[in-house]
């Protein structure tokens, strides 16, 4: 597995459940990349989260409410980003 962009590239592609495997590994670094300061890769965080989504709707899901109750505003704005407000 060679990060997110293999992981979300075998997942949304081909639908290949298995590229899920290091989806613990993948949503931890994300929600690392969401405290950055800089903006444009927050932004890539929200992208990705939409993604995955796509590929595991009820883990992602899981993972966002966990992210909409944490302290940090950086961690909470992909969140409201992914639900339009």
């Amino acid at each position: 597995m060679n990060g997110i962009g293999e992981l979300l590239r075998r997942a949304v592609e081909t639908g290949d459940d298995h590229a899920l495997r290091g989806w613990d590994d993948e949503i931890g670094k994300l929600r690392r990349a969401a405290t950055d300061p800089r903006r444009r890769v927050r932004e890539v965080v929200a992208l990705a989260l939409q993604r995955l989504l796509a590929a595991d709707r009820d883990r992602t899901a899981a993972a966002l409410a966990q992210w909409a109750g944490d302290g940090d505003p950086l961690v909470v704005e992909p969140v409201r980003r992914l639900l339009g407000g």
